[in-house]
C-alpha cells in the first residue's frame, strides 16, 4: 500500500512538460506490472507448482532492488531545470488504483485463508476493502457499487480477446 501511495504522490508532483520525461510514467507502470506478475509467478500458485526456493528468493531479491529503486525516485527531490513543472501527469482519480488494491487486499487474505476466493461481488469484501481505502489515496469517496462495477469491467478488459474492445 505505501508503494501505491507514494507513486500516487510522485506522479502528482510531476507533470509532463518534457519529451523525455513523459516516458518516464509508463515506463515505471509497465515495470511495477512486470514486477507483480514475477511475484505472482513465484507465490500465486499451487505449492507443487511453484519454482524451487532458490528461484524464490533470488525473484524476492531482485523485485525488492526495484522497490528500493522506486523508493529512492519517491523520496528524491527533483531539481534539476529539466525537472522544472515535473515529470509525469497526475494520476489521482481512484479508478487508477482500484485494482492494484483489490489484488493486494486479494493477497494479503490468502496466507491465512488459501481456501477463501475473492470473487468481485457488489457487496463483498473486495469492492468494500478498496472503498474504504480510496479515501486515504485520492479524498474520493465511491460507492462500494461503483467500485465493484469498475472492478468487474477492468476483469472484463483482461479476458477480452486480443482483438475486441469491452465498452465502459
Amino acid at each position: 500500500m505505501n508503494q501505491m501511495r507514494g507513486f500516487h504522490i510522485l506522479c502528482t508532483q510531476i507533470s509532463a512538460s518534457r519529451p523525455l520525461c513523459k516516458k518516464v510514467l509508463p515506463a515505471l507502470g509497465v515495470l511495477m506490472e512486470f514486477f507483480e506478475e514475477r511475484r505472482k509467478a513465484c507465490c500465486d500458485v499451487p505449492l507443487n507448482a511453484r519454482p524451487s526456493a532458490t528461484v524464490i528468493e533470488s525473484e524476492r531479491r531482485l523485485c525488492d532492488q526495484f522497490y528500493n529503486f522506486f523508493e529512492a525516485m519517491n523520496a528524491h527531490d527533483f531539481s534539476l531545470d529539466m525537472d522544472m513543472g515535473g515529470l509525469m501527469p497526475a494520476n489521482d482519480k481512484w479508478s487508477h488504483f482500484a485494482v492494484v488494491i483489490a489484488d493486494d487486499f486479494k493477497q494479503a487474505m490468502t496466507p491465512n485463508n488459501p481456501t477463501l476466493h475473492l470473487g468481485i461481488s457488489n457487496e463483498g469484501p473486495v469492492p468494500s476493502f478498496v472503498q474504504a481505502v480510496v479515501p486515504m489515496m485520492t479524498g474520493e469517496e465511491p460507492s462500494v457499487w461503483a467500485v465493484a462495477q469498475c472492478l468487474k469491467r477492468r476483469a472484463r478488459k483482461m479476458t477480452a480477446a486480443p482483438n475486441t474492445t469491452v465498452k465502459e
